[in-house]
């Protein structure tokens, strides 16, 4: 049978299930809702920070080359390099100078050109007036070759040097000079020709702007005009 309350006791009984805390316990739980709303903002800001800097600052992961793009790029990446080195290596091309007997005299003289067969002039190093002229002062390789064709009849000697030609001397300075005996009592045998003779020269030298090397020869009509026997040259170091 069924059991009718007034609306008395039914405010009775629910006054006695609310649960009302004391006021130290409800501070309490005041001051962690607090501190669990400040973690939560704090995460909040964090991760749109970090959402912020990888959709500008970080990886671009949609555009990474794939192996074959990787390889271009590096072959792209040489061939500039290589380009630039030598671009680099033309414009700091040193001086130099090979050149080549074209002829001969009497007065014991030479004469160079530096225009056909291996002969060439480049970096300021020029030919003027059979003398080559230097054209910055510093350290200079120079270089010079006689061949010649000996005929021994008599006793004789073939010799080749080099002078230098400076404002800072008087007169021209011998800066090299060879000399061979070629011809003994052995070698002459009815005025035949018995064999060639070479004379090398070759050394580094401290020279000024404006200073020119020349060379001089005795025994020079027999002296051979063959490409790549008589040459005379210098280079910077």
């Amino acid at each position: 049978m069924a059991v009718s309350k007034t609306r008395a006791e039914v405010v009775a009984l629910k006054e006695k299930s609310v649960f009302v805390p004391d006021e130290n316990l409800s501070s309490g739980l005041r001051l962690q809702l607090a501190a669990a709303l400040v973690l939560v903002v704090l995460l909040g800001v964090g991760c749109t920070g970090l959402l912020v800097w990888y959709y500008t600052e970080g990886p671009d992961v949609t555009t990474q080359p794939g192996p074959t793009e990787a390889a271009a790029n590096t072959d792209t990446a040489e061939t500039t390099y290589s380009s630039y080195t030598m671009a680099s290596v033309s414009t700091r091309e040193k001086a130099a100078i090979h050149l080549e007997v074209e002829d001969f005299s009497k007065d014991d003289q030479l004469k160079w050109q530096d225009s056909s067969g291996s002969a060439f002039a480049r970096g300021g190093l020029r030919l003027v007036d059979n003398d080559i002229v230097i054209p910055e002062s510093g350290l200079y390789f120079v270089y010079s070759q006689a061949v010649f064709r000996v005929t021994c009849s008599y006793d004789t000697y073939v010799s080749h040097k080099i002078l230098r030609y400076s404002d800072s001397f008087d007169a021209p300075l011998l800066i090299m000079f060879a000399i061979k005996s070629v011809c003994q009592d052995t070698n002459r045998q009815n005025g035949e020709v018995k064999f060639f003779e070479h004379v090398y020269l070759g050394g580094v030298f401290q020279l000024k702007k404006g200073d020119r090397l020349g060379t001089t020869s005795y025994w020079t009509l027999d002296v051979q005009t063959d490409s790549g026997k008589t040459f005379f040259g210098a280079f910077a170091v």
